[in-house]
């Protein structure tokens, strides 16, 4: 970072934002209109963030991603940016300098902090449900910033985020929380807490991927139930057709990740930092190779869990020691959670344990009119996401 760098021109910041959404959309700057919002020039979530890290790396002034939202074009943002620029730059920081690895989403004080992994956008649907009271940082996807993945495996990157997480908050308690991977990373950082002697009152996994085994099975089983012609010329056609789409599927994908792996080595061979497209790509394999290797440890804590009806939890249920609260499963698709069309069907309970500082003690569990008694791994059941 630049230290004491003065307030830049209006025209200087806009010219500097310019070229660096141009770079993350991957058009040219002038194709970045000043008046352009932000998500029609195709800025993702990712985008965003990666955008305030920049902000802060190069103008030394702390800002959020929703402040980016909330100022969503190149106009907007540097007039904001100048506005604010004075009480930004003394903002108390609970992150070392020049760090990319957590963003603060809501500042809160009396509540202990909540830190979620892998997709931002939960963050946007949580806080109507989330008090003010209560801190949120959102932990960052290794490569966000653009660069190559330093960790690759699921030890390594718990070690990464466990080292942001007691930096911010030494001494707990914690509530942690994910999505999908981030729900496995979230497991881990929870054990890892609690092995060190930390309190953590809630562990929250929003469908988390653990062993590729289990999903396997899942849509295997799922396969098994759909109707197949009687007649035996028909099913064999019908299997047939299957196993070419599945098998033409599979070429595709494999030719299209090829291409895209190429891509993302063409950036890191010449330096240049991923566009926000790619660094999904770049980082997917890397976390399937990781959860190839990856076993479930047993946890002892409060744990609530949502999960589509494609996929199963049974092994993360059987590893809970603590009282495990599993919701009713969501008749979506995995990729369907971030839409907020489908949040009212499992959001409101899922975050309801937040509203409270005791975890799953007060909150869930009364809709059910069920007693969940800690240390027991008994699964209590929710109401929400069969409708």
């Amino acid at each position: 970072m630049n230290e004491g760098r003065p307030i830049p021109s209006l025209s200087e910041l806009m010219t500097w934002l310019q070229n660096r959404v141009s770079a993350l959309v991957e058009r040219k700057p002038a194709e970045v209109p000043s008046d352009e919002d932000f998500h029609a020039l195709g800025l993702d979530s990712v985008g965003y963030l990666n955008l305030a890290i920049s902000i802060e790396e190069e103008w030394d002034v702390p800002i959020t991603a929703m402040e980016i939202f909330l100022h969503s074009n190149v106009e907007l943002l540097a007039e904001f940016l100048i506005s604010a620029w004075p009480q930004m730059k003394n903002r108390t920081r609970q992150l070392p300098k020049g760090a990319a690895e957590c963003t603060l989403v809501n500042e809160g004080a009396d509540l202990p902090p909540l830190f979620w992994l892998n997709g931002y956008e939960f963050l946007e649907l949580f806080a109507p449900h989330i008090p003010a009271e209560r801190p949120v940082y959102y932990l960052h996807h290794q490569g966000t910033d653009g660069r190559p993945a330093r960790h690759r495996t699921i030890a390594a990157m718990t070690e990464y985020y466990l080292e942001m997480i007691l930096h911010v908050e030494p001494d707990g308690p914690y509530c942690i929380g994910g999505y999908s991977i981030g729900g496995t990373l979230a497991y881990e950082l929870a054990n890892r807490l609690i092995a060190m002697g930390k309190n953590v009152e809630l562990l929250m996994l929003l469908s988390p991927a653990g062993d590729p085994r289990w999903l396997r099975e899942s849509l295997l089983r799922s396969q098994r139930m759909q109707p197949v012609p009687r007649g035996a010329l028909q099913r064999m056609l019908h299997l047939a057709r299957k196993r070419l789409g599945m098998y033409s599927r599979r070429v595709s994908n494999k030719v299209l990740q090829v291409k895209e792996r190429v891509q993302c080595s063409r950036y890191f061979l010449t330096r240049r930092p991923l566009p926000s497209r790619l660094i999904w790509t770049h980082m997917q394999p890397i976390y399937a190779r990781a959860l190839k290797q990856y076993t479930l440890s047993r946890y002892p804590g409060d744990t609530i869990i949502v999960y589509e009806s494609m996929r199963s939890v049974q092994e993360w249920i059987d590893s809970v020691d603590g009282t495990c609260h599993v919701l009713s499963p969501v008749p979506i698709k995995h990729m369907d959670f971030l839409e907020e069309a489908y949040a009212h069907l499992w959001l409101e309970e899922f975050v309801s344990p937040l509203c409270t500082g005791s975890g799953l003690a007060v909150g869930v569990g009364e809709q059910d009119e069920v007693e969940a008694m800690p240390g027991t791994g008994e699964v209590v059941s929710g109401g929400v996401g069969t409708g």
